[in-house]
C-alpha cells in the first residue's frame, strides 16, 4: 500500500508527513554511507597503534626481525600439517605474555603458542584449499616497565622452495 492510499484510508496527513521524514532520513543515511566508503582503509596500526605493523617473513632468506626481536621457523618453507619449530629471540627487557597463530586473511581458528623459557615453541598449522595462505603469529610482549605491545609476524604457508 502506498502512502497516498494510507492518507485517504486513515483520513489524516500524518502518514504522508512521516513518510517524507523517513525518506529524507534515508537519503541522509545513504549519503553518509557513501562518504565513509571514500575513506582509505585503515591498517591495524592506524586503528590500534599498540598493535604495530605486521612483517611479512621469508624464513628461507633470513630470520624475521621486528623491533629488536628475531623469529625463525623450521622448516623454512612452513609446510601445512607438519610440525613447525619456532624460535623467538627477544630484545633485552622483553618477556612473552601470550602468543597465538591465526589466518591473516581467512578465518582458520586460533592456535595458542606456548614458548618455553628459551623462546622455543612447537606448533602445527592446518592446510588451506587456496594456494595463498598467510599465517600470522601475534606475540604479546611486556617490557620491564610493564608496557605491553603486540608484534605480528606473517608468513606464507607451503612457500615454494627458494633456489
Amino acid at each position: 500500500m502506498i502512502l497516498s492510499e494510507l492518507k485517504v484510508q486513515n483520513g489524516c496527513d500524518c502518514q504522508c508527513e512521516t513518510g517524507g521524514l523517513v525518506t529524507q532520513k534515508l537519503k541522509m543515511l545513504a549519503a553518509l554511507v557513501m562518504l565513509t566508503g571514500c575513506q582509505p582503509v585503515a591498517t591495524n596500526s592506524e586503528v590500534m597503534p599498540h598493535l604495530g605493523a605486521a612483517v611479512m617473513c621469508d624464513f628461507q632468506q633470513h630470520e624475521c626481525q621486528q623491533q629488536g626481536n628475531r623469529l625463525t621457523l623450521l622448516p623454512a618453507t612452513a609446510p601445512s600439517e607438519t610440525p613447525l619449530s619456532l624460535q623467538l629471540q627477544l630484545a633485552p627487557g622483553q618477556t612473552i605474555v601470550a602468543a597465538q597463530i591465526t589466518g591473516r586473511d581467512m578465518y582458520m581458528g586460533m592456535i595458542p603458542v606456548k614458548f618455553d623459557q628459551h623462546g622455543s615453541a612447537q606448533t602445527m598449522v592446518g592446510s588451506c584449499a587456496t594456494d595463498h595462505m598467510v599465517w600470522r603469529l601475534a606475540v604479546r610482549l611486556q617490557d620491564q616497565g610493564g608496557k605491553l605491545q603486540t608484534l605480528h609476524f606473517d608468513w606464507l604457508a607451503d612457500a615454494p622452495v627458494a633456489e
